[in-house]
């Protein structure tokens, strides 16, 4: 049986590579489009969650407002012929709503701050989010529809109006334009085509970011439209109304019954890794074709050293002992092997420098380069700006060279225990410059081990850190002024997160309020129990209105202390908001002006009442007070 030839030996060792290569080619394109699904799945929910997150805050802010509005004595009362002023004051600012009003529990309208139209009749008995309210006396936020009042596209959120019995007597409505269900996310991301926007539960469009079809408020005759209702919080690909393919994520926003969804188009999700696949597959071929010329080229190559061994060897079994063959590789191989052996030799080499530079050089910290035995190889220019010696000075020296006489021989012993046990140490050194200058420095110390794991190097980095233990120094002495200062004038201070709403206060606070720490719980809910009932109604608008950035915080107010004792407070606060613009934290300070409070009710009844006789006294206008206290 005759042999195969060494031309065919390397065709097949060829096909046995292009086997496994094409086999990988296509794990690598499948995982390549299920990364990009990942990907995309990744992306579409994080945005999902903005719009869940942005929208939800928005419409929870807008339901506060109307628990507020809905606590005013005018509204409580139900008069058709008082309407609460207020409203139109909310509405002035607050311009994204469509119209602010209340309701008895027939429809009837008792307020509404945008005109009714004459002649009218006009009852909210019908609409869909009146029998939501109706059946829940709960909070609700209506279904777009054509508003009675205004004629716009709007969805109607609406709370119950409770009377001193907690009895729900009616209902505060609050018209929004649909565009304030806008989300706002970042979406010039998106590819074209790309949709988003909510769902209710129930199956009916809210809003969405375009609408060609005129669908919103509707419920969409589409797969899509029905897949994101069943599956409320996932991902998946269908048929929109408009009859594109997308991608779809959705994500349940159960405080409001509402789903929210984006959607890109499908093709836009496939068509990169579709081409990275036949990029792919072009150059497998390519890579293929390459090796079976290789192939060939190589049999070429060797088949005349080979064809000379096989002749050899005939010869040899003929008889001619003498026939002698001396094999040796071509001379371009060997020449080839003794360059790879010099690169190889040469590479190790730079590779030890290049790791050393790399280590000390990468920063503008103060370096430093030692041998295994502590002898300094090299510095650079930043160690010289630093010390003052330069690297002719150090070099050949030992870092003792510099030492300062601040730390005594144990500090050293315990640093060079932590060195060889961890293999770095770092932390506060005191050293000395070329001028003789004691500077305190932050020292890292890093070893550098060979192929064989012995240390070649130390590594050091340094640098000055005289300036940050100036300020340390210095914000300590602050800190005790500020502590002193706020004792003596009995100003507290006081720190909100808006968002853990947990309330921190200084020892000043606590005095004020004659309060012990263990008896405060940390949260708003605590302060507010100490607020004067009349009170509490007056600093909740003046905090939202901080919160919300438009007015400073600057309050007074009365607090009834465990005593008993009613004292008056005058509250300073600065809000400080996010790269969102959401507000995140508020910082103030107390004062108790009660002396202030009390000499101002003095000097108005001097200016009613004889202080001597306590008989009434000619009346100064109350305009002219303020001239008479000075």
């Amino acid at each position: 049986m005759r042999s195969s030839s060494i031309r065919t030996h390397l065709i097949l060792l060829v096909l046995a590579m292009a086997i496994p290569l094409c086999t990988l080619v296509g794990i690598g394109i499948y995982l390549d489009m299920q990364q990009t699904i990942a990907t995309t799945k990744a992306s579409l929910r994080i945005l999902a969650n903005t719009m869940a997150r942005n929208t939800g805050n928005r419409i929870e802010a807008a339901h506060h407002a109307l628990n507020i509005l809905a606590s005013r004595p005018l509204v409580k009362n139900m008069d058709p012929n008082q309407c609460d002023p207020g409203l139109n004051d909310f509405l002035a600012m607050n311009p994204a709503y469509a119209n602010v009003g209340y309701t008895d529990l027939e429809g009837h309208f008792i307020c509404s701050v945008r005109p009714i139209p004459k002649g009218k009749n006009i009852n909210a008995s019908e609409t869909p989010w009146f029998k939501a309210f109706i059946q829940t006396k709960g909070f609700v936020i209506g279904l777009p529809q054509k508003g009675l009042i205004t004629g716009k596209l709007v969805s109607v959120l609406a709370a119950p109006i409770r009377n001193d019995s907690q009895e729900v007597i009616g209902a505060i409505f609050l018209p929004l334009d649909l565009k304030t269900y806008d989300p706002l996310i970042p979406d010039y991301g998106l590819p074209p085509e790309s949709r988003y926007g909510f769902f209710a539960m129930e199956g009916t469009l809210i809003w969405r970011n375009l609408d060609p079809e005129a669908v919103i408020g509707t419920k969409p005759n589409a797969d899509a439209a029905r897949r994101i209702v069943e599956v409320k919080n996932g991902e998946f690909e269908s048929y929109a109304v408009d009859g594109v393919s997308r991608y779809f994520s959705v994500i349940a926003m159960d405080n409001v019954k509402w789903i929210a969804f984006v959607g890109v188009p499908a093709t836009v999700v496939y068509s990169e890794a579709k081409k990275r696949a036949v990029t792919f597959f072009i150059g497998t071929m390519f890579v293929l074709v390459l090796l079976a010329v290789l192939a060939l080229s190589i049999s070429r190559r060797i088949s005349k050293p080979v064809g000379e061994l096989e002749e050899v060897a005939r010869r040899l079994h003929a008889g001619e002992l003498g026939a002698r063959v001396q094999v040796q590789g071509p001379r371009e191989i060997e020449a080839v092997a003794t360059q790879v052996n010099q690169m190889i030799e040469a590479q190790q080499k730079n590779t030890e420098e290049l790791r050393i530079a790399e280590v000390a050089f990468e920063s503008q910290q103060g370096m430093i380069v030692t041998d295994a035995s502590g002898v300094i190889l090299r510095v650079n220019k930043a160690f010289t700006e630093i010390t003052g010696y330069t690297s002719e000075e150090v070099c050949g020296q030992t870092p003792r060279f510099f030492r300062s006489e601040i730390h005594d021989k144990n500090f050293y012993v315990a640093m060079w225990a932590e060195i060889e046990i961890t293999g770095g140490w770092q932390g506060e050194i005191w050293n000395k410059k070329k001028n003789g200058e004691v500077f305190p420095q932050w020292l890292s110390i890093s070893s550098v081990q060979n192929n064989q794991g012995e240390i070649s190097h130390f590594i050091g980095a340094h640098y000055d850190i005289t300036q940050r233990k100036k300020y340390e120094e210095e914000m300590f002495e602050k800190e005790e002024r500020l502590a002193l200062a706020t004792l003596h004038n009995q100003v507290g201070i006081w720190d909100w997160n808006l968002l853990t709403k947990e309330l921190i206060w200084d020892d000043s606070m606590y005095n004020l309020y004659h309060l012990r720490r263990s008896s405060f719980a940390g949260a708003r809910d605590a302060w507010r129990a100490a607020l004067h009932p009349d009170d509490v109604t007056s600093v909740e608008l003046a905090e939202n209105l901080a919160v919300s950035g438009k007015q400073e915080f600057d309050v007074e107010f009365r607090v009834v202390l465990p005593t008993g004792e009613i004292r008056f407070i005058r509250a300073l606060a600065k809000v400080f908001f996010d790269h969102n613009n959401v507000p995140v934290r508020m910082l103030g300070t107390n004062t108790d002006i009660t002396d202030r409070k009390q000499m101002e009710s003095q000097v108005e009844r001097m200016a009613f009442y004889d202080a001597l006789t306590q008989l009434p006294n000619r009346p100064v206008p109350l305009t002219q007070l303020p001239k008479k206290r000075k």
